[in-house]
């Protein structure tokens, strides 16, 4: 039986794929990738995430306001963001987190938007996807003080997916124990100065 393989995180809708996204999108099935989860980063991102999700099955749709431009939110952005995960039933809330690493980072609000966004997820008990560099105590203390989706068996057709950029094995080591211990939790390993966010670049 021919293995199968979910991306559970990704950002295809970035501009910077535009030359290659064709490409991309007739590959992906070929290569085995059954489901792939796009995360949205930012409102202006959101509605392409939508017409990749819509134009594709394969493709699962997210969508959350990155702390990296949490700065950049409209006053509209709340209502803009519960109005697409109406409109996908089967859409995760995400990319979110905190981020002490990015100049500026304006921690208070982006603490604001997260604990809303968690709070929206465990409403509706929409998996979450979670960046985080540099915050690690406060990501566990938001955590733990804020409602959460539940668990993966009580989801209908939904995978529970809960991710953190991690720069450090020690830090989702620390997380893994420290924070409500929930089934299918996922820990990427990045290096963050090999990133920026696209404002910046």
């Amino acid at each position: 039986m021919p293995v199968r393989l979910f991306d559970a995180h990704n950002h295809l809708q970035d501009g910077r794929l535009a030359p290659f996204l064709s490409d991309i999108l007739r590959q992906v099935p070929a290569l085995g990738i059954a489901c792939a989860v796009v995360n949205g980063s930012a409102e202006d991102d959101w509605e392409a995430v939508a017409a990749l999700a819509t134009e594709h099955a394969w493709i699962k749709p997210s969508f959350g306001l990155h702390p990296w431009y949490v700065k950049g939110r409209s006053a509209g952005w709340k209502d803009a963001l519960c109005s697409l995960v109406e409109r996908f039933p089967n859409a995760a809330i995400g990319e979110i987190g905190l981020d002490r690493w990015i100049d500026e980072p304006q921690i208070e609000s982006q603490v604001e938007a997260f604990r809303w966004q968690l709070e929206l997820a465990a409403k509706l008990n929409r998996p979450v996807s979670i960046h985080c560099l540099k915050a690690w105590g406060l990501l566990d203390q938001t955590l733990r003080s804020t409602p959460l989706p539940g668990r993966a068996e009580d989801r209908k057709n939904v995978p529970y997916h809960h991710g953190c950029a991690v720069a450090r094995w020690r830090d989702a080591n620390c997380l893994a124990t420290c924070t409500d211990p929930r089934p299918h939790a996922r820990f990427n390993r990045t290096v963050p100065a090999q990133f920026q966010p696209a404002s910046q670049t």
